[in-house]
Parts: structure tokens; sequence; C-alpha cells
């Protein structure tokens, strides 16, 4: 596509789990992203959020 002069527009759209979710428009158009999806909510308050600081040792 690239090398037969086909103009190509990228916009990323959100993060995922495994990575990143984007939206390809060609030949001149522009993308279009779909309104952002509500997230849900957490109540755990902070507990497991996937921080786990190193341990401090005494010298």
């Amino acid at each position: 596509m690239l090398r037969s002069g086909r103009e190509i527009a990228v916009a990323f759209q959100e993060q995922t789990q495994w990575g990143a979710i984007v939206r390809v428009a060609f030949d001149g158009a522009a993308p279009t992203l779909p309104p952002p999806r509500v997230k849900e909510q957490d109540d755990s308050s902070g507990e497991n959020d996937g921080f786990w600081p190193d341990p401090v040792y005494d010298d």
C-alpha cells in the first residue's frame, strides 16, 4: 500500500490489556473514533492494584 502511494492515517483509540486498538483510514480519509467506553468502577479502594513495592531491608 505504501509503495503504491496510498496515504494512510492512524488514530490511537484505546489501551487494552494486550496492547492497543487503533483506527486506520486510507486515501486521505480521517479515521473516525466511536464514543469512549464507560469503564467499570472498582470498589476495591486500591487493594491489589498491581503495585507491589520492593521490600526495605535493614543495612
